[in-house]
Order: structure tokens, then sequence, then C-alpha cells
């Protein structure tokens, strides 16, 4: 079940108390989402997240339907109405089909960085075999999520990395990832991962630097090899 956080939320584009989001919020599948983080109340990347809930969106067939004015127009609200807080929002889309229409929530959520120590010394991580349907659409899978969530509670985890049924490593449960190995970065192909907009600012910041990106499998053994 979602979670929001602070003092309000919005539905289809009308604000509401926190307090309220359980009895108003409702699950159904497909639902699109995107997490977009908020620095000094403004969206970082929009417009490359709206790209990809629009190519979401899509995959569900639903076509374009919320234009970028509202999306900005949404996330500018929240944050307004939250004290513009530097955290994260999620968007969230479902109800495709149903009489009532789509539904919009936009809400924040627990929101949880790495420490200045995690970044020094590095963060622990297990493994977890789950192969997403359509890695390229950010369509809300229920089943992944929780098996992620409960691995990491259980084992206090700050992440878990995802295997196909190769055993070869793609991605976070909610990030992306990238080896070093001789001056190189590596990452898994495009094919097998969400195309996330982190990723795709990496990927750019690398090649601007003069540094290989290679897109290559690897399986854990591979990756123990990997400088970083």
């Amino acid at each position: 079940m979602a979670t929001a956080v602070l003092d309000f939320y919005l539905y289809n584009g009308e604000a509401f108390r926190t307090e309220t989001f359980d009895h108003i919020y409702t699950e159904s599948s497909p639902a699109v989402y995107e997490v977009i983080r908020l620095e000094g109340g403004r969206p970082v990347f929009p417009r490359e997240h709206y790209d990809r809930l629009v190519g979401s969106l899509e995959t569900v067939g639903e076509g374009k339907s919320l234009s970028y004015e509202t999306y900005c127009g949404d996330i500018r609200l929240l944050s307004q109405m939250n004290g513009c807080p530097d955290h994260n929002c999620r968007l969230v889309l479902n109800g495709f089909g149903s009489a009532g229409g789509v539904r919009r929530y936009l809400f924040m959520i627990p929101t949880s960085y790495p420490s200045e120590e995690q970044y020094r010394d590095g963060v622990t991580a297990g493994f977890l075999k789950a192969v997403r349907s359509d890695p390229h659409a950010k369509i809300w899978n229920a089943s992944l999520r929780e098996k992620a969530d409960r691995r990491i509670r259980e084992e206090g985890l700050f992440e878990t990395i995802l295997l196909d049924d190769s055993d070869r490593i793609t991605e976070g449960s909610r990030s992306n990832i990238f080896f070093i190995r001789d001056g190189r970065v590596y990452t898994t192909p495009a094919e097998a991962v969400l195309l996330g907009v982190t990723r795709k600012t990496i990927i750019e910041a690398c090649e601007s630097a003069g540094i290989p990106v290679i897109e290559q499998y690897f399986g854990v053994r591979d990756a123990a090899r990997c400088e970083a």
C-alpha cells in the first residue's frame, strides 16, 4: 500500500490532507508511476521524468493523457503546500478504462539518500532473483516491490540487486547499477533494464568526460572483480 507523508497530497489536481490518503487512494492494475526528486522545492529532471511517464502510458494503451503543463503545475502546487521541501514525490496514474476515469495521485513519500559515511564506505546490498515483465515501462509491480522491501527490511540492506533467470545482474530494485573496471564504466544493456533518468544522465556525463561506457551483462562473479 502506498504511503503519503508530510501535510498534503493531490488527487486529480485537488489538495487533501494526508490523514485522508488511505481513504481516497485506490490501488488497481495496471498503474503507471514516476518518482521525482525535489530540491529546494523544484523537481530534478522534470522533462525527462515526464517523457518516460508518457512512454509508460503508451505501453498500457493510454497515450498522452496528462499534459506537461498539468504535470508541472501539480508538482509546483504540492511542493508549495508542503513548504517546498527537499523530498521525493510519487505520481501514480491508475483506473484506466474504469467508469470513473483515470485517477491521478501525487504525494510525498518517505525519502532516504546515502549519508556521507555510506558514500565513503559503501552500502550493503543483497541479490534477489526477479525479472520485470516490461523493463522499459515504469508500471507498478507490487509483488516485486514487496519482495524487495521485505528482503531489505529483514536483512538490514540498503538495496537489493536483481538477477535475471540466467543469474545476470540487471539493476537494483529502485536504482540502476554501474561497474568500474580498468578506466571503463559498464552497465547492463538497455534492453533489460528500466531506462532510468539518472542512468541516462550518468552515461551522458561519462561520454562528455571521455570515459568509455560499455553495455554488457555482468554475473555475480564478474561484479566481484570490478573496482567499484
